[in-house]
C-alpha cells in the first residue's frame, strides 16, 4: 500500500472522527433538555419528535457537499438521538415490572445493536459504488432517512405514554418533578 492510499485513509479516518464528535459533542450538551422534556411531556411525541428531526438531519447527510455542511448536520442528528434516548429508556422502564425490566432492557439494547449493524454494513457495502449517478453512500442516508421518518409515525400513531393515557388532546400532564 503507497503512501497516496495511507494518506487518503488517515483523512478518511481524522474526517469521520471528528464528525462523530460533532454529533456526540450535541448529543451530550442536549441530554439535560431531552431528560426535561421526557419528565414533562408526552414521552411517546418526545420519541416521535426524535425520530423527525434524526430523519431530517440524515436526509441533510445525504445532501450535504462539504465537510461542514456534513458536520452540521451530524450535530443535528445528536438533538434527535438525545431526545430519543432517555423518553425511550423511561417508557421501558414504565411499562415493565422488576422482573422483566432487565430483559426488556437488554431486548432494546440487542435490536439498537443490531440496527447499528445491518445499517453500517449495508453502507459499507454501498460506499464505492454508484446508482444511476448517484453515489450509493447518498442513497443509504436517504434510506435511513426514510426508515426514520416511518419509525416516528408509527410511533406518533401507535405509542402510548402511560402517564398520559387519561390526558385530553393537546393538554399537557406535568406528573414528575425534573
Amino acid at each position: 500500500m503507497g503512501a497516496d492510499a495511507a494518506g487518503r485513509r488517515t483523512l478518511l479516518m481524522v474526517n469521520l472522527a471528528s464528525i462523530m464528535l460533532c454529533r456526540s459533542a450535541v448529543q451530550a450538551a442536549c441530554y439535560p433538555l431531552a431528560a426535561y422534556a421526557a419528565a414533562r411531556y408526552d414521552r411517546a411525541r418526545v420519541v416521535a419528535a426524535g425520530a423527525f428531526l434524526w430523519a431530517a438531519a440524515t436526509f441533510l447527510v445525504a445532501v450535504s457537499d462539504s465537510f461542514a455542511q456534513v458536520a452540521v448536520a451530524r450535530g443535528m442528528n445528536g438533538i434527535g438521538l438525545a431526545l430519543v434516548t432517555p423518553a425511550i429508556q423511561s417508557l421501558v422502564a414504565d411499562y415493565t415490572d422488576d422482573k422483566t425490566r432487565g430483559s426488556a432492557f437488554g431486548w432494546l439494547q440487542l435490536t439498537g445493536n443490531l440496527g447499528s449493524l445491518i445499517g453500517g454494513l449495508f453502507a459499507i457495502m454501498l460506499a464505492s459504488t454508484t446508482f444511476m449517478g448517484i453515489a450509493s453512500w447518498r442513497i443509504a442516508f436517504h434510506a435511513v432517512a426514510l426508515i426514520s421518518v416511518i419509525v416516528g409515525i408509527l410511533v406518533r400513531l401507535y405509542a402510548e405514554d402511560p402517564h398520559f393515557r387519561n390526558v385530553g388532546k393537546g393538554k399537557q400532564l406535568f406528573c414528575k418533578p425534573v
